[in-house]
């Protein structure tokens, strides 16, 4: 998770959301949909949650796992902007729930899933076993990105570029979060989306996930992450290892990360990028600037 204009929404996403997606039902979504139209205005004629579709024809079928995380996203942001209208906060997310489909936990099954909401520019990889390469699982919801910005243009002409060269929507540089309540009516949403990847036998095998915020992102690439974990023995290291890394190049940004280890942890797998990291340390890192600066 990733927050931006304060903590109150970051906050209340990490205490609450996964409450909502565990206990929405299918009734809920027409009212949800409804309170949305009438409460906030502004989101369901820019986007429309078509997972929920299903539901809407038949409020009476069990709810797919995509579809609760779909209705269990939109009620969480919902119910904050409505407990905390004058709040201006908003938050970045990406979950993995990994479900195992035979009697072994997650991190050893061959035969399992995993179902990802996201929403923001948070990330998720997972690392290919025989590979090693990074598969990036969460694209970043940036004016830039081609559904966005036509998705936003329709509606809106508050996109700009900034000095930097970064085009922002309004003052944000994202255009899906949680919270942003003064930017809803112009099409900011918590809509998540929602993919699944089957892991195992059968299927692709992967040796781990990595969870990581923008801080990261922004100064190491996709492949560079996953290598990082590549060959360390325990997971909280090697999520340590990873922002570590993105402190001595300097990052000024949110740092988190998370890595899971899933069926192929420990595989033997290339370091496909460790001549780049070293030159990045050597040229960009905080220590080459200081002795330039001297």
């Amino acid at each position: 998770m990733c927050r931006h204009g304060g903590s109150q929404c970051a906050d209340y996403v990490v205490n609450t959301l996964h409450n909502h997606i565990e206990d929405v039902v299918p009734s809920q979504t027409q009212a949800t949909l409804d309170s949305w139209r009438q409460d906030i205005g502004g989101y369901f004629r820019r986007f429309h949650p078509r997972e929920l579709d299903p539901v809407l024809a038949n409020p009476d079928a069990e709810m797919t796992l995509e579809q609760r995380l779909t209705l269990g996203f939109l009620q969480a942001d919902l119910s904050f902007l409505k407990e905390f209208p004058d709040d201006e906060s908003g938050a970045c997310v990406s979950v993995a729930m990994i479900t195992s489909n035979d009697e072994l936990p997650f991190w050893d099954s061959r035969n399992a899933e995993i179902h990802i909401a996201h929403v923001g520019d948070t990330r998720i990889l997972l690392c290919h076993c025989q590979t090693g390469h990074a598969l990036t699982m969460t694209p970043s919801h940036h004016p830039s990105s081609t559904i966005e910005s036509d998705r936003l243009r329709k509606f809106a002409r508050a996109i700009a570029t900034d000095s930097f060269g970064q085009e922002r929507f309004g003052l944000l540089a994202n255009t899906r979060a949680f919270g942003d309540a003064h930017m809803k009516r112009m099409g900011i949403s918590a809509e998540p989306d929602v993919t699944s990847v089957k892991l195992g036998s059968g299927a692709e095998e992967y040796a781990f996930i990595v969870l990581c915020t923008d801080g990261i992102t922004s100064v190491m690439s996709d492949q560079e992450i996953v290598d990082v974990v590549k060959g360390v023995k325990e997971p909280n290291d090697a999520a340590a290892a990873i922002i570590k890394f993105a402190e001595n190049l300097g990052t000024d940004d949110n740092s988190s990360c998370l890595v899971v280890r899933l069926s192929g942890w420990g595989s033997d797998m290339p370091d496909l990028t460790k001549d780049m990291r070293e030159w990045k340390l050597q040229n960009e890192g905080i220590g080459s600037r200081t002795s330039r600066a001297r």
